[in-house]
């Protein structure tokens, strides 16, 4: 069946794609949080079309940052904290046509061999914008020019 294909391809790509946050480390007192990049727009969607999530960032048990291309970020606050979420930092979902929308559900994968753990719905997606001090173009690196060029 193509949805249970779909939903492993999901999962899979969560779990790969968490597996260097999860190794971060906490922020100390006083310095800057993961959310302070982000500035809220007001903006709010129901539902994110699943083919352009290029990558999820968990920042604790119930906030998930949803990065959709260079310039949309989307956070999805879930209506409470979701157990082993903000440990984990990999989840996977079912997709059900072509959106992943609030009241969906997530389903926590535990390692490390990736079984499902708690299941939690989602809330609405609030569109976020990166501020400007934190623009990606500004840590962009420098290549060296080709031979062609000199």
């Amino acid at each position: 069946m193509n949805i249970g294909i779909a939903a492993a391809t999901v999962a899979l790509t969560l779990a790969l794609g968490t597996a260097g946050a999860q190794e971060r480390n906490l922020v100390e007192p006083g310095e800057p949080g993961p959310l302070e990049a982000y500035i809220k727009t007001g903006e709010s969607e129901s539902c994110i079309h699943v083919t352009r999530i290029r990558r999820t960032e968990v920042i604790d048990g119930q906030t998930i940052l949803f990065h959709l291309g260079r310039d949309r970020i989307y956070m999805n606050r879930l209506p409470r904290s979701c157990p082993g979420l903000a440990r984990e930092r990999a989840f996977s979902y079912t997709i059900r046509g072509s959106q992943l929308c609030s009241l969906d559900i997530i389903r926590v994968l535990e390692k490390p061999i990736m079984r499902t753990g708690a299941a939690c719905g989602l809330g609405r997606f609030e569109r976020l914008e990166l501020r400007a001090e934190f623009e990606e173009d500004d840590y962009e690196f420098e290549l060296e020019p080709d031979d062609d060029d000199e």
